[in-house]
């Protein structure tokens, strides 16, 4: 990476988070990846593995990263009725430490996160069952946080094209039109996460599970 580019991506997290988000998507070399990466979580999210049983199967935090940034979608947990509540959801990564989800103005998931705002979103990455091994390789990552609604408007209309963007980024100009249409029939959940955990296994050809 040149010298001009680190200290923009440096400028960017201590002045100017917002203008930097449209360019994460875009970055291809490895280098630039993982410097942003670093500096997301030394100052956004922990990345706490220490509750991890499994110490050889840690998944990286570049890795972790990944996974939010590019999953399809995840499993939000939450506390419904005195007991546990997961659901899957489509979602969109904000670039620094929040997620935006979409949902209907009313139903369960809102009604338990005006009771309890804490939260979990499980990513799950590539996923290989070996039926001869009678193991799976896997890769996941948890993230948990705070989620909150009852959001401006502005910020509402934001998540919505970045959710266009997204998922239907070939449909940008339809998904505007869309989003204004459907604005007053649609609720968005912001999450704000403050720590987050990755594991994964992969097993060698001679069948020996490993954490890398």
């Amino acid at each position: 990476m040149n010298q001009s580019r680190s200290f923009f991506c440096i400028y960017w997290k201590s002045y100017t988070k917002i203008s930097f988000i449209g360019k994460i998507n875009s970055v291809t070399d490895n280098s630039q990846f993982q410097l942003i990466i670093f500096i997301l979580i030394m100052y956004d999210m922990k990345y706490v593995n220490d509750r991890v049983r499994r110490q050889d199967r840690l998944m990286d935090e570049e890795r972790a990263i990944e996974l939010l940034r590019d999953g399809e979608y995840g499993v939000l947990s939450m506390v419904s009725e005195d007991m546990g509540y997961g659901i899957p959801v489509n979602f969109v990564w904000d670039g620094k430490n929040s997620i935006y989800i979409h949902c209907a103005p009313e139903g369960r998931k809102l009604v338990a996160i005006e009771q309890n705002p804490k939260v979990s979103l499980c990513v799950i990455g590539k996923v290989n069952l070996l039926p001869r091994n009678f193991t799976t390789e896997y890769e996941s990552a948890i993230f948990f946080g705070e989620a909150h609604i009852h959001l401006s408007e502005e910020e509402k209309m934001h998540a919505l094209h970045l959710l266009i963007d997204k998922l239907s980024p070939d449909f940008k100009e339809l998904g505007d039109k869309y989003a204004h249409m459907s604005f007053h029939r649609v609720e968005i959940i912001r999450v704000d996460f403050s720590e987050f955990s990755g594991k994964r296994k992969k097993v060698h050809s001679s069948g020996t599970p490993t954490g890398d």
